[in-house]
């Protein structure tokens, strides 16, 4: 039943409703400039992100030559049961070939007693129990260089959120609204134990998506929704309204130049009530954060 447990993981997470605001944790940097100045998001490739395992996958191919190989395990195994080659078989092939019975019982010898791997591909197609058509596929997954990421969190007071995007509690914390433009294309991440499984059949949109929507058991206290979309090389940003960003909130470690530098570089909006301000500040009975609001 663990496969049915995956593909019902995934069909609640494709289903679990998105929630008024996405989040996303930064230091002070010029990239932040980029959000709160520029209304600009910036796209990291796939295989730029800080988790080796985001790019790991399996396919139905893999799968089938899985099969395939425990198949020519079991018949290597019930041959050499029967002692095979028997004789009655080697002669038909001598007739046929013109080998002598010596290469016919060395090819035999190789068969069934030589390296496992090394033997299974170079005999692969040539035994009916291979389903061949299958083995002959090869994975078309949409070439990494291409897909671009954004990604969020559900989580508006992390400290673990805080802790490691935002350089140690040292940046803020930025909310957006998940029904503007392109937050509204979010989609929530499924987190797994296990490789996804890429279908060889699946259009390469569908495969993208599943590769991108997986993610390590490891990383599910992130509550993490993502952006994704197809880039050339050159172009992997995109804008957003700036309305869309509703409130920043500096994190508790945060220095007092980038606290002044932030709240004057937003005070036009702050005072016309288009954003709001908030600290995260520490919970004195939780280990947790609290959301205040800096009235101005």
């Amino acid at each position: 039943m663990h496969w049915l447990t995956r593909v019902l993981s995934l069909r609640l997470a494709r289903r679990t409703p998105r929630p008024p605001s996405l989040f996303r944790y930064r230091r002070d940097n010029e990239w932040l400039n980029s959000y709160l100045v520029d209304s600009e998001i910036y796209f990291p490739l796939l295989d730029e992100l800080n988790d080796p395992c985001e790019v790991f996958y399996k396919s139905d191919y893999d799968l089938a030559r899985a099969g395939a190989l425990n198949a020519f395990r079991a018949w290597r195994e019930e041959q050499r049961r029967q002692h095979a080659p028997k004789q009655s078989v080697i002669d038909p092939v001598i007739a046929h070939t013109g080998a002598t019975r010596e290469q016919i019982l060395a090819q035999a010898e190789y068969l069934l007693y030589g390296p496992e791997e090394e033997v299974f591909e170079k005999v692969k197609f040539n035994l009916p129990l291979i389903d061949k058509e299958k083995l002959r596929k090869t994975l078309r997954i949409v070439e990494l260089k291409t897909i671009g990421i954004c990604s969020f969190s559900e989580l508006g007071a992390s400290p673990f959120m805080s802790w490691f995007y935002a350089e140690e509690h040292k940046g803020v914390c930025l909310e957006f609204s998940s029904s503007a433009e392109p937050f509204n294309s979010a989609k929530p991440v499924h987190y797994s134990p296990n490789a996804p499984v890429l279908r060889l059949d699946d259009p390469p949109d569908r495969r993208a998506e599943t590769l991108v929507r997986t993610k390590s058991l490891a990383w599910r206290q992130e509550r993490e929704w993502r952006i994704f979309a197809h880039f050339d090389i050159t172009g992997r940003i995109r804008r957003f309204d700036s309305r869309a960003l509703i409130s920043v909130a500096f994190c508790p470690k945060i220095c007092s130049k980038s606290r002044t530098r932030i709240s004057e570089l937003l005070a036009p909006r702050v005072a016309s009530g288009a954003l709001k301000l908030y600290d995260l500040q520490v919970n004195p009975e939780r280990y947790e954060f609290n959301r205040v609001v800096i009235k101005v």
